[in-house]
């Protein structure tokens, strides 16, 4: 199939009829045919095979099968009419006229990582209806014009629970049993691990999906992957972006300890009216108007701060409540999806969208913490800074737990739910105390 300029052909007619060249076995023809205003593909015999019974069952089976599925990544059958099968036309290329071509996609590490992945669930689904397609090649997956989506075609030598006859394949493309013995899921997990291997070979990261090529295409079937779903687990790039993920976040918690520490020393030289500088020469003042706060500046000399506990507990409040409420809001809640989720294409975009709210709520929690204070109290803004950068770093701690609780070796129930008020309060007593 080619993707290009269609001509506007009469709607309703079926008289005109584009031919689409292929290098199949012969036995059948191909077109595209506008129909009622719908581009469809028709596959049809050709007139010296329109008459042999089994070209004719095949593609009748072919359509019974096709035509129960219903899934985005693979291709949808329409409608059969006096042995011609009318298909959902894919404006596109074929893997095979990509490489042909040289398409320049083919280079690309992560447009690997995205056809293994949409193989494999397109062929999950096939499983899990009892079809196994026999057929993968490059010839056989489409890629659309408009966002590289993939769609698995052609299931002219798939079999199912239903149909005991016509199982086919490609000589050039087949798994040690097709042949030998019925073909089963492990068949299809060999035929893309042959796939995976041709585009990593082109790509230039054969060495990477090394492992998952080798077991893939064992010739043992007992040592292939046992299902789709292990394969998918199996990608390189998907096990190596959850630790990349989880590598995001540390950074970001060394992050918050950092802006606490460069922080700290100012608080130091901003002291208001209010607040006085005092060592441990200075009589005791009272704890029931103030609040100490001890800062190491070079040991083993220590300085110690003195707020109003009054606006101090204002600010803690306030910061704490919107901090709980942002994290609740945005954060937790697709932390514990991602936790949920099986291994996919679609858990690695969750997870990169996680890093983006992340950073977003950082960046909005650091700002309401100037605000508040340059509104109400200005005297407090580095003090507001260092609050909102201590509750960032809990809670932060919090998400981590929350998205990856298998790097936890010991988990309590308290693991899965966010810091409530009185908890972060209790936190900041001891820290008071300290």
């Amino acid at each position: 199939m080619e993707s290009g300029f269609v001509n506007d052909f009469d709607l309703g007619s079926d008289s005109d009829w584009q031919s689409i060249p292929h290098n199949g076995s012969g036995h059948f023809e191909f077109f595209k045919v506008r129909h009622f205003g719908a581009l469809h593909f028709v596959k049809r015999p050709t007139p010296e095979y329109r008459n042999d019974l089994v070209t004719v069952e095949s593609l009748r089976k072919e359509f019974y099968i096709g035509y129960n599925l219903n899934h985005p990544l693979i291709v949808r059958y329409i409608r059969m009419e006096d042995d011609v099968v009318y298909e959902e036309y894919i404006d596109g290329l074929s893997l095979r006229e990509m490489i042909d071509r040289k398409d320049e996609r083919l280079h690309s590490s992560d447009f690997v990582r995205h056809i293994c992945c949409q193989l494999l669930e397109a062929t999950a689904y096939l499983h899990s209806h009892g079809v196994i397609h026999n057929d993968i090649k490059p010839e056989n997956v489409m890629i659309s014009r408009i966002d590289n989506r993939l769609k698995l075609v052609d299931l002219g030598c798939a079999t199912a629970d239903m149909w005991d006859v016509t199982e086919g394949y490609t000589p050039a493309y087949k798994a040690p049993e097709q042949g030998e013995s019925p073909t089963n899921v492990y068949t299809d997990i060999f035929l893309i691990g042959k796939l995976i291997e041709e585009l990593a070979s082109k790509a230039g990261v054969a060495r990477k999906w090394r492992r998952f090529i080798k077991r893939a295409t064992s010739i043992e079937v007992s040592e292939r992957f046992s299902s789709d779903k292990e394969a998918l687990a199996a990608i390189p790039e998907v096990s190596r972006t959850k630790i990349i993920g989880f590598a995001v976040i540390v950074i970001l918690l060394i992050l918050s300890v950092s802006i606490w520490i460069f922080y700290s020393p100012r608080r130091i030289t901003a002291v208001s009216a209010e607040s006085e500088v005092v060592t441990d020469s200075v009589a005791p003042v009272s704890m029931d108007t103030v609040v100490k706060y001890v800062v190491n500046v070079e040991e083993p000399e220590r300085t110690v701060t003195v707020h109003s506990s009054a606006v101090s507990d204002v600010i803690d409040e306030e910061l704490e409540k919107y901090v709980i409420d942002k994290y609740n809001n945005e954060v937790f809640p697709n932390c514990r999806r991602y936790a949920e989720m099986p291994s996919s294409y679609d858990k690695v975009r969750l997870e990169l969208q996680i890093q983006e709210i992340m950073k977003t709520v950082i960046d909005d929690v650091m700002e309401y913490a100037e605000r508040l204070a340059e509104m109400k109290y200005p005297e407090k803004v580095e003090y507001a800074k260092m609050k909102a950068s201590s509750l960032l770093n809990t809670q932060q701690t919090m998400a981590a737990l929350i998205q990856y609780p298998d790097n936890k070796k010991e988990q309590s129930s308290e693991d899965v739910f966010p810091l409530d008020l009185d908890s972060l309060r209790s936190i900041k007593e001891e820290f008071r105390k300290r």
